[in-house]
């Protein structure tokens, strides 16, 4: 089975004299999931004036109903616009709390949720 794929869709940017936010939906394809995440890339975004990574990014479940999990965003150690990797943590009955995802098949949880994200970039230096 193939890897996970993180599809990634900008609907609105907000920029201030030193921020630009960017705000958008991601979709999680049916495959694998590898630790420590899924490939989260930003770049090729039109609406994205930005040459370099990220200084923050936040998902949050927006579907009905509860996915399970909680994704965070891994700069990795190069980090850039296309180098970022989005990480999904639950908790289960026997483990201690929030625990990656393992490696293995991408839970249905996380493939059917509805995330948004919201990016935060230095603008303007």
């Amino acid at each position: 089975m193939a890897a996970s794929t993180a599809t990634v869709t900008v609907t609105k940017t907000d920029r201030s004299i030193n921020t630009l936010r960017v705000f958008g939906t991601v979709a999680i394809s049916a495959g694998t999931y590898a630790t420590p995440g899924i490939p989260f890339s930003l770049s090729g975004q039109d609406l994205i004036k930005a040459n370099g990574a990220p200084k923050y990014v936040e998902f949050r479940s927006v579907k009905a109903g509860v996915g399970g999990w909680q994704c965070f965003y891994n700069p990795t150690a190069t980090p850039g616009l296309a180098n970022g990797k989005l990480q999904a943590f639950g908790q289960n009955g026997s483990t201690g709390p929030l625990i990656e995802m393992a490696n293995g098949t991408t839970d249905a949880g996380l493939t059917g949720d509805t995330i948004q994200f919201e990016a935060g970039f230095d603008f303007g230096f």
